[in-house]
């Protein structure tokens, strides 16, 4: 089931004890994916986690050499 959502698994501990662990690791979001979940879904998760501000109001919209860059804080 963790491959179907694409998670990673990590195991710690021993068998022989009774310590053995799983740790289900989520997957990386690219950048896209977390402003698609903040602007488009709404999702009030990554809302809470995540502050999307647009450009300047003085950059210039059309220069082509350097594209709108949003920057995500964690």
């Amino acid at each position: 089931m963790a491959l179907q959502l694409q998670l990673k698994t990590r195991s710690f501990g021993k068998d022989t004890d009774g310590s053995r662990q799983f740790v289900l690791l989520g997957r990386k979001l690219s950048p896209h994916e977390i402003l698609e979940r903040v602007l488009v879904e709404k999702d009030p998760i990554f809302s809470e986690m995540y502050e999307v501000t647009g450009p300047a109001s003085g950059q210039q919209q059309d220069d082509v050499d350097s594209p709108d860059v949003i920057t995500i804080d964690d």
